[in-house]
């Protein structure tokens, strides 16, 4: 005999799964309650790698191929060190902010909304035809594409930091900063060292 499933009291809501998908997408429009699609669990912050790694590796192994070893490994390892540098700026900061209970879900969204930008791309596309065929210069279109793509990224980076960390808006900034900071040095310090 099976037992009938069990329906919440009046009253009270169960939220509903939106799972990553769902998460990505109402992060992507600054909607709060994106990130109740993201786990809080470590196996599920490892799994967040998994898209952005592969597409690197993909990436590496064909510019390889072509007989550039050595720009692939670059390539590669640039790449690797700015996945792990965000997590780990961040998790230092939840620490002495005593959000550390957060920051497992908060990272994980992080790692996944990476390709909120690269979806935006697709949105503004038709923007952007429009613009070059009233006449715009192409050259100022993508200048002006470029500058809206980043105010995105990093006003979706501090979105993340407030609502994901619960921290307020002058940390969310701070956080923000400092992470793009670091990741600057990281991966574009080796190669002013080394002259490229």
């Amino acid at each position: 005999m099976t037992t009938p499933p069990r329906t919440p009291p009046p009253g009270r809501m169960v939220p509903r799964r939106i799972g990553i998908a769902g998460g990505v997408l109402r992060l992507a429009l600054f909607r709060a309650e994106g990130m109740a699609g993201f786990p809080d669990s470590v196996q599920g912050f490892l799994n967040s790698f998994a898209p952005m790694l592969a597409l690197t590796l993909v990436g590496g192994l064909l510019v390889a191929m072509s007989g550039q070893l050595g720009i692939a490994l670059e390539s590669v390892g640039s790449t690797v060190v700015a996945m792990l540098a965000q997590p780990v700026v961040s998790h230092w900061f939840a620490v002495r902010w005593r959000r550390e209970e957060p920051w497992l879900r908060y990272a994980t969204a992080v790692n996944w909304c990476q390709w909120a930008p690269m979806l935006a791309i697709f949105v503004l596309m038709p923007l952007v035809q429009i613009a070059v065929s009233v006449g715009m210069a192409p050259g100022a279109v993508a200048v002006a594409l470029i500058v809206v793509l980043i105010a995105y990224a990093l006003g979706l980076s501090w979105f993340l930091a407030r609502v994901g960390l619960g921290v307020s808006r002058l940390r969310a900034l701070l956080l923000v900063v400092v992470v793009h900071l670091v990741l600057a040095v990281v991966v574009e310090g080796p190669l002013l060292l080394t002259g490229r």
